[in-house]
């Protein structure tokens, strides 16, 4: 039972966590892409950017990053007995969530592009519905292979890495901090080989 329990856990902690990225990296597209297309008289081009931009790599990104956090918090004050018992599961579990979490943050990170783009930046709603039908197949296949390969990557280190992490006399944001900066560089170097680049 405490299994069950601690499996219900790791999927709320990681959905949390995927709501809060996606939204934040929605946002952040929204304006970035915004303000430089803006300036070059192009907001037309606006959600076409956005979009391919969150099929191929921001959702990718949300994903790998609400697990990795997700694993983090979840292992936080476990007993150490209590986390090799269980991580394996949980690392299995946070792949399959993974298959979920790709589309979940896709729309997400689109639900939260859009009012931004159009209410503060002004960009066309007319040009929407044309740049979502400019997606084709190979962008949502791309960006379930790195969501996936980055999910693996993920899964892998925190495989060797966490109990050791675990064990260390760092606070959690310390923790979350070194997690980061390790897998920032290992999640570029592999992304770099992978079509939707490299991952944030």
């Amino acid at each position: 039972m405490a299994a069950v329990k601690d499996g219900c856990r790791f999927c709320k902690l990681y959905a949390t966590a995927l709501v809060a990225i996606a939204a934040f990296l929605g946002v952040l597209q929204a304006v970035q892409f915004s303000v430089g297309l803006r300036e070059f008289g192009g907001l037309e081009h606006v959600w076409r950017v956005v979009m391919l931009s969150a099929a191929r790599s921001h959702a990718p990104a949300a994903n790998g990053s609400a697990l990795l956090l997700a694993f983090l918090l979840w292992s936080y004050r476990l007993p150490p007995p209590t986390l090799l018992l269980e991580l394996p599961s949980q690392l299995k579990r946070g792949m399959l969530l993974s298959l979920l979490g790709y589309p979940a943050a896709l729309l997400l990170l689109l639900l939260t592009s859009l009012p931004v783009a159009t209410l503060f930046f002004g960009a066309p709603l007319s040009a929407f519905s044309s740049a979502l039908s400019s997606l084709g197949p190979g962008d949502f296949a791309v960006g379930y292979v790195s969501t996936l390969v980055d999910a693996l990557v993920i899964v892998l280190v925190s495989w060797r890495a966490l109990p050791a992490l675990h064990q260390s006399k760092l606070s959690l944001p310390a923790k979350i901090g070194v997690a980061w900066a390790v897998l920032f560089v290992i999640r570029s170097l592999v992304g770099l080989a992978l079509p939707g680049g490299p991952r944030p």
